[in-house]
This record gives structure tokens, sequence and C-alpha cells, in this order.
């Protein structure tokens, strides 16, 4: 083979031109494989059940006491006291009882103290 000479040619850009025809960002030769950050219900119990002693009990927010509040926006929590009126009126009653009671004991006592005094 000859020694022939090949021809070498070169382009030269400017700065300004340069930009234009060179990217200048790095790129992968793979497409970037997109991030699901979508929480689901069954990740977020799986995470609560895992963080549940670490979860502070009282406080305004990241607490038990916050999420019982947020949850009964939704489940309504009965907080009347329907069910247990009549009971809490039974015990006011009984309670009036024991002091009539109480009160008819200290009278037979006294009448008891008297009686013996007389005799």
């Amino acid at each position: 083979m000859a020694n022939n000479p090949m021809p070498i040619r070169k382009t030269v850009y400017n700065k300004e031109h340069i930009n234009k025809v060179v990217k200048r960002e790095f790129t992968t030769f793979t497409q970037p494989v997109p991030e699901n950050t979508q929480l689901t219900l069954e990740d977020f119990f799986a995470l609560y059940e895992e963080l549940f002693y670490e979860i502070p009990i009282n406080g305004e927010e990241g607490t038990h006491e916050y999420l019982v509040k947020r949850s009964s926006e939704l489940y309504k929590l009965d907080d009347s006291t329907d069910d247990i009126q009549p009971l809490l009126d039974e015990i006011t009653n009984l309670r009036a009882q024991i002091i009539d009671n109480e009160t008819e004991i200290i009278a037979l006592q006294e009448q008891v103290a008297n009686q013996n005094v007389k005799n």
C-alpha cells in the first residue's frame, strides 16, 4: 500500500456557536426510571404499624392524638352521653338514697343515745 496522505478536515466553532451545536448537560444512554412516590394504602398501614410505638401520644401534629382527631372528622365518634345518661342518673339516685339512709342512721343513733342517757 502506498503512502498516500489522507486529508483531514477540521471544523472550528467560535464560543457563541459551540453552545448551539454541543449539548453541555449530562445525558444517559437509557431512559431514567421515574420514581413512584405515590404511597398506597397498603404502604401507609405497613409504615403505620412499623412506626406505631415511635409516634408520640400527645401533641398538635404527628401524634396519635392528631390521628384520632383527624380521623374522627370522617368517622364520627359519638361524643354524646345518650348511652351513659341513664346510668349517670341511676348513680345520682343511688347517691341520694345513700345520703338519706345515712341521715336516718344518724337520727336513729341519736335516739338510741338519748334513750340510754335517760335510763
